[in-house]
């Protein structure tokens, strides 16, 4: 005898329910390995107490070498996307220290980066739209991303006064996270080939960075944090060919850019104990070119 005779026609019904659903769903889930290079500045600005530039730390990275993945799960036209990326520094870089007095530039130092690495981590969900028989598809998107970058510069030399000085080298680590939202097109130039051009504006960004000034008599922590509103765009270029139902190579390209966000700006430079200054601000910006090659494999 069956102890739960008045289950089994819901329990049919939710299994009709969910086979017709799976059954009528487009559905793929793919996975895309790249590699290549990014170029990128990092700007650490400070103002004094009546808004002019008086203190900018210039970090470069001249290049770096990125490896990441990203994986793609698409229903029907809905496309969830998450990414990972992690870079490390592959050529000569540096970073450069320059003070103003009342809008005279009165210092100028120049430090070789002994190591920096970023770290990049994104969510994204977007929605095609492609009209009948055509080859365009536009693609209306909302990213969610996290950007990790870390400096450590040595000691430096340059000017200050007309007098040549050498001085202790810094440490920056700096925490970003980015809401971007705009839309890609893609174009289908044959039955191999596509192009894909997209453009994101970020309507808010968030900065926390601290930077460490080395020394022995005198090292300084300073904390900056920074939110901005519609200050950062990303736009990218991909060319890719498809090789195989399963399997495709793309070549891209992305640029990051925009305005100075400015902030609070707190430091233990004249106190034991980190403190915020009230009189002044601080700032950052960030420009970075990405380069690379990709490959994607569709699993299913």
């Amino acid at each position: 005898m069956n102890p739960h005779p008045k289950k089994l026609p819901a329990f049919l019904l939710t299994f009709f329910i969910i086979t017709s659903l799976f059954a009528t769903t487009d559905f793929s889930f793919s996975v895309t390995p790249h590699a290549g290079f990014t170029f990128a500045q990092a700007d650490e600005i400070l103002y004094d107490s009546n808004g002019q530039q008086c203190s900018l730390l210039k970090w470069t990275q001249k290049p770096i070498f990125d490896a990441g993945l990203t994986t793609d799960f698409r229903i029907n036209n809905f496309l969830i996307s998450a990414g990972f990326e992690y870079s490390f520094l592959a050529g000569p870089s540096k970073m450069t220290d320059i003070d103003w007095n009342s809008g005279q530039k009165y210092s100028e130092t120049v430090h070789p980066l002994i190591s920096a690495k970023n770290i990049d981590a994104s969510l994204k969900l977007a929605c095609n739209i492609k009209a009948t028989h055509s080859r365009f598809t536009l693609q209306p998107e909302t990213q969610v991303e996290y950007m990790y970058m870390y400096f450590d510069a040595d000691k430096g030399e340059g000017v200050r006064n007309d007098k040549n000085i050498k001085v202790y080298g810094v440490e920056l680590t700096r925490h970003s996270f980015f809401l971007f939202t705009g839309l890609k097109g893609i174009l289908e130039t044959g039955n191999s080939f596509n192009l894909t051009a997209d453009l994101l504006l970020a309507p808010y960004s968030y900065h926390y960075e601290t930077d460490f000034h080395k020394g022995v008599n005198h090292p300084f922590t300073s904390v900056e944090i920074q939110n901005g509103f519609f200050s950062k765009w990303k736009a990218g270029f991909t060319a890719g060919i498809k090789l195989s139902n399963s399997f495709s190579i793309d070549l891209y390209t992305q640029l990051l850019f925009g305005t100075r966000d400015k902030g609070t700006f707190y430091s233990n430079y004249y106190t034991e104990k980190i403190t915020k200054f009230e009189d002044q601000q601080s700032g950052s910006n960030i420009f970075a070119v990405k380069c690379g090659l990709s490959t994607t494999y569709l699993i299913f």
